[in-house]
C-alpha cells in the first residue's frame, strides 16, 4: 500500500466490499472495511478511516474474531492520536494490549506495546514511552522478531533524539540500519539511512547527512520506494536549507511535493508546500 496508487486501491477495494456484502460474508466484510480505513488513514482523511474502522471493530466485535478486534483498535488508536483525541487513543492502545494478552499472541503484544511507546513519544512522556519500547524489544528478542525488533530500535532512536540525547539516538539508528542490512530489507535500510541523515543535519554534521540521505534517495529509488523518495527528497531540501542554499532546497522540496501529490498523500504533501511558501 505504501508504494501503490491509493486511488486506485481504494476503487478495488469498495468493489471487494460490494461483494463480500452480496455474499453475506461478514469476516470478508469486515477485514474489506479495515481495509478502507487503512487507506484513507495513510492518505490523510482521518474522519473516514474512522468510520471505516469503527464498522470493521464492530463486524470483528459481533463475529467474536478476537484477532481482528485486537487489529482494528490499534489502527483506531492510530486514527485517534492523528486527529488528536489522545485519551480515546489511549483507551483503544490498551484495549488492545489486553485484547492481544488474552488472545495469547507475542508477536501482537509486541506489536501493541511498541505502538503504546510510540503514543506515550507523541504525548511528551518520555519515560513511559521507553519502557514500553522496551518491553516490546524484550519479546521481540525472544521470539526473534529480527523486523520489529528493527523497527523498535529505530522508535527508540526517534525517542532519544527528541530527548536531546543524540549519541544515544544515533546509536539507536545504527542498530536498526545493521539489523535490516542483516536480513536483507532494503526499505529498512533506506530509512535508517534517512533518519542518520536528519540527525546529522541537526548535528551541524551536513557532509555525513548529504552522505547518508544521497544513499537513502538512491535506495528508495532502485527498489521503487516511492514514499522513501519523497521523504529523502524532502530532508536533502531541509539540508541545503540548513546549508543556505535556498535554491537547491526549493529544487529538492518541488520533487518531493510532485511525489506526494502524485500518491495522494494530503498531511506530506501541505508540510513540503508549505516549505516552499515560506522560502
Amino acid at each position: 500500500m505504501t508504494l501503490g496508487d491509493f486511488g486506485k486501491a481504494e476503487t478495488l477495494t469498495l468493489k471487494s466490499l460490494e461483494i463480500s456484502k452480496d455474499l453475506k460474508n461478514r469476516i470478508r466484510e469486515a477485514d474489506e472495511c479495515g481495509n478502507l480505513g487503512l487507506i484513507y488513514q495513510m492518505i490523510g482523511d482521518f474522519k473516514k478511516a474512522e468510520k471505516y474502522l469503527q464498522i470493521s471493530r464492530e463486524l470483528f466485535e459481533e463475529l467474536n474474531h478476537k484477532e481482528g478486534l485486537a487489529s482494528q483498535l490499534m489502527n483506531l488508536a492510530g486514527v485517534y492520536t492523528a486527529l488528536g483525541d489522545l485519551d480515546e487513543a489511549e483507551k483503544y492502545l490498551r484495549e488492545a494490549v489486553n485484547k492481544n494478552e488474552e488472545i495469547g499472541s507475542q508477536i501482537a503484544i509486541a506489536s501493541s506495546l511498541g505502538n503504546l511507546g510510540i503514543f506515550y513519544q507523541n504525548k511528551g512522556d518520555f519515560l513511559k514511552a521507553e519502557e514500553m519500547i522496551l518491553k516490546a524489544m524484550d519479546i521481540d528478542r525472544r521470539i526473534g522478531d529480527q523486523i520489529s525488533l528493527a523497527g523498535n530500535y529505530n522508535n527508540l532512536g526517534t525517542l532519544y533524539q527528541k530527548m536531546m540525547n543524540v549519541e544515544r539516538a544515533i546509536e539507536m539508528f545504527k542498530k536498526a540500519l545493521e539489523i535490516n542490512i542483516g536480513i536483507n530489507r532494503p526499505m529498512g535500510v533506506a530509512m535508517q539511512y534517512s533518519s542518520l541523515g536528519d540527525i546529522y543535519r541537526v548535528l551541524g554534521n551536513f557532509d555525513k547527512a548529504e552522505e547518508m540521505l544521497k544513499k537513502s534517495l538512491e535506495l528508495s529509488s532502485s527498489i521503487g520506494y516511492t514514499h522513501g523518495v519523497g521523504s529523502s527528497l524532502c530532508n536533502l531540501g531541509l539540508l541545503f536549507a540548513s546549508k543556505g542554499d535556498l535554491k537547491q532546497a526549493d529544487q529538492y522540496w518541488v520533487k518531493s511535493r510532485d511525489i506526494f501529490r502524485a500518491m495522494g498523500l494530503k498531511r506530506e504533501f501541505e508540510f513540503v508546500k508549505r516549505l516552499i511558501e515560506e522560502l
